[in-house]
Parts: C-alpha cells; sequence; structure tokens
C-alpha cells in the first residue's frame, strides 16, 4: 500500500478502528507506548499508527517532532515482533506526520511483549481476552508453518524462471531415479518438464490461488524480490585462514532462491577444501576436511528449519579444518542437542516438502543421522551444535580425523557392507572401538557379531573383528586394544610380587599393573593364583598384602 497525502486525507475522515490509530506526539511519544501499539495492531490484522494527527474527530494534522531519527527504532521493533515494519514521513502544509506500519501477526502465532498478547479497547491497551486469544491460535500453536503463508504482494514475476526450470528438471530425476521401465521414466521426465511455471508451482502447494508462497520466494525468488519481501532470507559465506583472523579471505552474500546457489555454495566451500595428510602406521593417507554429502546436509537443515520471522542473516564460516553453519532461531520446539538424533520435527514445513520433491532431502529426517554417520565413517569429530540457544543454531563440522586405525578398520570392511549400515550401526562401531563396549540394543549387537563385524573377547568385552585390523595392516593395535590373555595377566601380577619381596603389595597397587581391569576382576585373578598356591593374603582389610610363595599357615 502506497501512503501519501492523498491516503491521509482519506484517513482524516474515517473512524478510528481496528486498522487505524491516530496520535498527537506533538514533541515525543513513549517508545513503550509505540511498541504496545505495534503488538495491538498486529494482532488485530495489521494496522497503522499515525503521529502528527489529533485522535478526535473533526481530525487535524497537528504536525510531529517525535522520532525525528526514527531508523533505528524501525529496526528494533522488526527483531523484536519479527514482523516487517515500515515507516512513512509525510510533509503535510500543517505539520510533519509520521505513519507507523505493521503487518498481521503470522496466522496461529499471536504476538507477545512483557508476558501481555496486547489489543485495544477504546482509548485504552489491555490484554486480549483468553477467547479471542484461542480464536487466533486456532490449533496452529504446534503447527504453523511460515513458509505455507502467502507473500502478500508478490507475484510470478518474482521468481525466477531459471530456477523454477531448474526444480523441474530435479523433480524429475527424483521422480524418476529408480524406474526399471525406460520408455516410461522418459514419459514421465517429459511430463513434468513439460509443464508450465505456474502447474509446477501449484502442483508442488508453492503457489495458491491467494497468491505465491514464502515457500516459493525461498527456493526461486529472485534477488530484488527477496531484498523487498524477505532480505533476510540469505545465507552468507565467509572463509578464513583461522580463527584469530579478524578479515575475511572470502565473503559472499547469497540473497536469492535458494535453488540458485545451493551448488554454487559448495563450490566456494570446496575451494578451501584443501587435502591435508595423517600419518597411518608406516604410510602417510590423503583425507579432505569436508565431506560434501554433511556439508550439503548442514545448509539444506539451516534453510529448512529457521526462523525466517527473525530479521538475521544465516551464516556458513569456514576455516582449515572447521566449519560452522548459523541459522536464526532455536531448534525446533521439542528437539534437543541430546535428542536430534530421534527426533522429526520441520519448522518450514512447505520448504521441506519442495526441496524433497527434487531430491534434495528426505523428509522422514533432519539430516542429522545423516552428518553423524558419514562423520563416524571417515573417523572424525562427530557434529556438534555447541553455543546453541533460543536465538540461533550453532552446527559444528570439524575435519581432523580423529583416529587414523579406525578409518583403516573401516576401509576394511568395506563401502559396500558399510552402505547397509544405519547411523546406529555405526555408533555401535565406535563405541566397540573407543570403549570396548556399548550400552546398544542387545539384537543390534547380536547382528553385527554374527555378521562377524564384532568380536567377543570376554565377560562384557567387545572388539572391531581381528580380520579388519590384519586387512588394514594395523595387527598391534589389534593386540593392544584385546588386551592380555588370561595366563599372561596372572604372570604379570606374579611378576610384580616377586619384585615387592618382602614388604608384599596392597590390592590397590596391584590394579595399577593392570589399569584396564576392574577391581573385582583383579580380585579374580589373585583368588585363582591363591588356590594355584602360587601367592598368599596376610593380614586383613587395610593392613592386607599380597605375597609370593604358598601360604605358610597351609604348611603348618
Amino acid at each position: 500500500m502506497v501512503i501519501d497525502l492523498s491516503t491521509l486525507a482519506g484517513w482524516l475522515n474515517a473512524r478510528e478502528g481496528e486498522r487505524l490509530e491516530f496520535k498527537a506526539a506533538r514533541d515525543s511519544y513513549s517508545p513503550e507506548k509505540l511498541t504496545r501499539y505495534m503488538v495491538a495492531l498486529a494482532n488485530e490484522g495489521g494496522g497503522h499508527l499515525v503521529m502528527g494527527v489529533t485522535d478526535r474527530m473533526p481530525r487535524q494534522v497537528c504536525g510531529s517532532q517525535a522520532y525525528s531519527e526514527y531508523a533505528d527504532r524501525q529496526k528494533e521493533l522488526t527483531t523484536l515482533l519479527r514482523l516487517r515494519i515500515t515507516v512513512t514521513e509525510l510533509h503535510h502544509p500543517d505539520g510533519r506526520v509520521l505513519v507507523w506500519s505493521v503487518p498481521s501477526h503470522h496466522r496461529g502465532v499471536p504476538i507477545k511483549y512483557q508476558d501481555v498478547y496486547w489489543a485495544r479497547s477504546g482509548e485504552s491497551l489491555v490484554s486480549m481476552t483468553e477467547e479471542r486469544l484461542r480464536e487466533l491460535l486456532g490449533g496452529y500453536s504446534h503447527g504453523w508453518d511460515f513458509s505455507a503463508e502467502i507473500c502478500q504482494g508478490a507475484t510470478l514475476a518474482d521468481l525466477d524462471p531459471a530456477y523454477t526450470l531448474r526444480f523441474r528438471q530435479l523433480w524429475a530425476l527424483r521422480a524418476t531415479r529408480n524406474m526399471q521401465d525406460r520408455a516410461e521414466a522418459e514419459r514421465r521426465s517429459r511430463e513434468i518438464l513439460d509443464k508450465t511455471d505456474e502447474q509446477a508451482l501449484a502442483d508442488s502447494s508453492l503457489l495458491e490461488p491467494e497468491g505465491v508462497t514464502y515457500a516459493a520466494l525461498i527456493l526461486m525468488g529472485r534477488e530484488r524480490s527477496l531484498t523487498r519481501y524477505l532480505p533476510q532470507a540469505e545465507v552468507i559465506f565467509e572463509c578464513r585462514a583461522d580463527r584469530a583472523s579478524i578479515g575475511n579471505q572470502v565473503r559472499e552474500n547469497h540473497r536469492r532462491g535458494f535453488l540458485g546457489y545451493f551448488d554454487t555454495l559448495w563450490d566456494a566451500i570446496n575451494q578451501h577444501n584443501d587435502p591435508f595428510e595423517f600419518p597411518a602406521g608406516m604410510l602417510r593417507l590423503t583425507a579432505f576436511p569436508f565431506n560434501e554429502a554433511v556439508v550439503r546436509e548442514g545448509v539444506l537443515n539451516a534453510v529448512a528449519h529457521r526462523d525466517y520471522r527473525s530479521q538475521d542473516s544465516a551464516f556458513v564460516r569456514q576455516w582449515p579444518f572447521e566449519l560452522e553453519i548459523e541459522s536464526p532461531g532455536g531448534f525446533p520446539e521439542g528437539v534437543t542437542a541430546e535428542n536430534i538424533l530421534g527426533q522429526r520435527r520441520w519448522r518450514n514445513r512447505r520448504v521441506a516438502e519442495a526441496l524433497e520433491r527434487c531430491g534434495l532431502v528426505e523428509r522422514s529426517g533432519q539430516g542429522y543421522d545423516l552428518m553423524l554417520r558419514e562423520s563416524l565413517r571417515e573417523a572424525k569429530p562427530r557434529p556438534s551444535y555447541e553455543g546453541t540457544d533460543d536465538q540461533r543454531v550453532l552446527l559444528h563440522l570439524r575435519g581432523a580425523v580423529e583416529n587414523p586405525t579406525f578409518l583403516g578398520v573401516m576401509d576394511a570392511i568395506g563401502n559396500e557392507r558399510l552402505k547397509t549400515f544405519d547411523v546406529h550401526d555405526f555408533l555401535i562401531l565406535d563405541e566397540v572401538f573407543q570403549a570396548g563396549r556399548t550400552s546398544a540394543d542387545r539384537k543390534r549387537v547380536d547382528r553385527l557379531t554374527g555378521m562377524g563385524i564384532i568380536e567377543r573377547v570376554g565377560r562384557g568385552k567387545l572388539m572391531l573383528a581381528r580380520r579388519f585390523y590384519t586387512a588394514a595392516g594395523k595387527t598391534g593395535a589389534y593386540t593392544r586394544s584385546k588386551g592380555l590373555a588370561r595366563p599372561q595377566q596372572k604372570e604379570l601380577l606374579v611378576q610384580h610380587l616377586q619384585e615387592s619381596q618382602p614388604r608384599g603389595a596392597a590390592a590397590g597397587e596391584l590394579s595399577e599393573v593392570l589399569p584396564s581391569l576392574t577391581r573385582f576382576q583383579i580380585l579374580s585373578l589373585l583368588k585363582e593364583l591363591r588356590r594355584e598356591r602360587r601367592i598368599y593374603l596376610q593380614g586383613e582389610r587395610r593392613s592386607a598384602r599380597w605375597f609370593t610363595g604358598p601360604d605358610p599357615l597351609d604348611a603348618g
């Protein structure tokens, strides 16, 4: 809506109602009251607060000196309300008029300020009634989708034809990927490619009878259109030489439809994805810090799950061995860093469904399982959400190889077999390699044992199978991990006792000889040696000490 002096003339004779609020504000106006009125107007469907006009009929322009510099307050309100606040300054013959405009609250999401859902009642601001609040929530409090909303004013001309074509191409590829009948696959592909932009978007629920959805704008919008309607829907890429660097080696702003830059963004990252060498026994192997599938999944998550009501941009920051993806808004409701592997929540479902349609994501999950699986497979640190809060999600991807031995064992297992493993299988392999045990479901462990991937080497102890260590040239690592056999453990205890004569040794001291064993396992070995009359115990409790030889009391 264009607001000019003719618009103002019409308002002067209009009744003050749901869409209009008039304030004289000759000298100043309280920022607190302004915020409350903006909230109340948004909760009532959007409207305008007009400063510099008397509120009683016959209404007159009196001029206002309030907010001579209004840009900062405008930005603060936009950030606070997560709505696009605009300000129009009019120069009327009788004085300056300032019009603050606020759109409607998003469907199912009325706005709260200072723990109050503000509304207007006559000349006053009051808390919204429970009945009205329930009506506005309308069952959308947990299922509302910003990306499914209509972007008022946007048309098909705001979408880039190159991006809508790319959407149809990816859609056709995804739809025919597993089709065995070549003729049928070609027919189906042509059917999708021959759709008009309008038809393809409507079939994908990106275009509704009421207009273009925000999802369409996020995925296919022109740069100028996003700048006008949704400037925060951008991804900013920064690359730095190290953490201590202040300046960027590279900075790229991607403010256009996601389908127009998702390949370009990976290319920029890969330009600085320099290979590195790491020791692997007598050899030095080469690897790359960042896995393309993992990085793409992280970026896709940022696009599909970010809060587009926030005015902040998404960022991808790269250092030589770390990639950080920051997206506005915390985790979707019910999701935490601890339970993210098992949660299935979408914040922008319409975007997610479109990305699934063109084969870029699997809507059944959030992609964390893929990122975790690939990171474990490459012996890299697990993806981390350290620093995430209610205002942003921070995903950290680290590129250094943590344990070359584990990587060698994964290679020995083989890519074809690993393709059949899900993320939980990789978690078991990692836990068994690191700790020699796992808390995973017994059926899963038995399955991997039956496949010969894991072997049992003692009571409660598990190991990755010896043949994989052998194939990787890591038999020494296998022996160290497996530990000494029971007879060897007993000989070490006896040897230590012989060297401790004549004072003997306490049980706690013997635990240091075999630090990988528990106290009860040490006691079991000592009892067995005592039955063999190779050692004996003298004293009780804290003063008790072990000695070599048969027990003197038995000889008597």
